[in-house]
């Protein structure tokens, strides 16, 4: 179900809008249509898509701050990319006065956003990874190379002076898809995913990028390098590294830059800037 476009505000982030569809009978979802003219995801520029990821999170601390303290009400309201997850308990609030009461919290956010814009509230964690790409470290480089007409020195070039945006966490914990990856080194997912990748191998698929979290799991993403820092701790607060809106940027090593690493790779704290590496690719 998808509530009637008069009942909904009419502005927000240059034609988008909100629809509310029910999941369940104990939840909806807060979604941000596209923007006008836009018929898919893949069109929106990296600046749209991070203005997304922002307003969704954005509207999720509004909720909590103003929803009720009472029996049926959300403890919790979840951001995702482009969305919002608001549970609700049918036993004490009905779907009508729920979904009354989110189009009146959105309509006064949206009212906020136009006086005062988007980046108003922005403050996003920065963190800067160090990464040893090529080699077993990342078997995939190179094919990367070849299908974008580049060498694997500019891949890693190119890879390394983007700054990345933290759209969501998910998939495996710690698991962040970061982006918008530079077009000019994109590749699709594997036509066959690996059943297992280590743990801190950063790859890309699909205008993304990201570092495998776990010590081994299935991937089906192209696999360029290797970060020695953990994104997943369940006895830290909070137990993983990145967060939805953080910002991520790579850096080459070697591997003999590893042992100076050792003492602050578990910490899950934003990472200042570090020194620059050398591009060294591995074969």
């Amino acid at each position: 179900m998808t509530f009637p476009s008069e009942k909904i505000p009419e502005k927000i982030l240059a034609g988008a809008n909100f629809e509310l569809r029910p999941l369940g009978d104990r939840a909806i979802l807060l979604r941000l249509t596209l923007p006008h003219g836009k018929t898919s995801p893949a069109q929106l520029g990296p600046a749209e898509r991070y203005d997304r990821m922002l307003a969704a999170r954005l509207v999720a601390v509004f909720l909590q701050d103003r929803v009720p303290a009472e029996a049926g009400w959300p403890q919790e309201f979840v951001p995702g990319y482009d969305n919002v997850l608001a549970p609700f308990d049918p036993a004490f609030i009905s779907r009508q006065t729920f979904c009354e009461w989110l189009l009146g919290q959105l309509a006064e956010v949206i009212a906020g956003w136009e006086l005062g814009g988007l980046r108003d509230v922005a403050n996003p964690r920065r963190h800067r990874l160090p990464v040893i790409y090529g080699g077993q470290r990342g078997p995939d480089l190179e094919k990367v190379a070849a299908r974008n007409g580049l060498s694997p020195e500019e891949v890693i070039k190119i890879h390394s002076e983007a700054e990345y945006s933290v759209y969501l966490v998910g998939f495996a914990p710690g698991f962040a898809y970061l982006g918008a990856l530079p077009p000019s080194i994109d590749a699709p997912r594997l036509e066959r995913p690996r059943p297992a990748v280590p743990g801190g191998t950063v790859a890309i698929a699909a205008g993304l990028t990201g570092v495998y979290p776990l010590a081994s799991q299935p991937g089906g993403w192209n696999l360029l390098g290797y970060t020695p820092f953990v994104l997943f701790d369940p006895a830290q607060d909070p137990p993983v590294r990145f967060l939805p809106g953080d910002r991520v940027t790579f850096y080459p090593i070697t591997e003999t830059d590893l042992p100076r690493f050792q003492a602050e790779k578990f910490s899950l704290a934003p990472l200042g800037e570090q020194p620059e590496g050398q591009v060294e690719v591995r074969s």
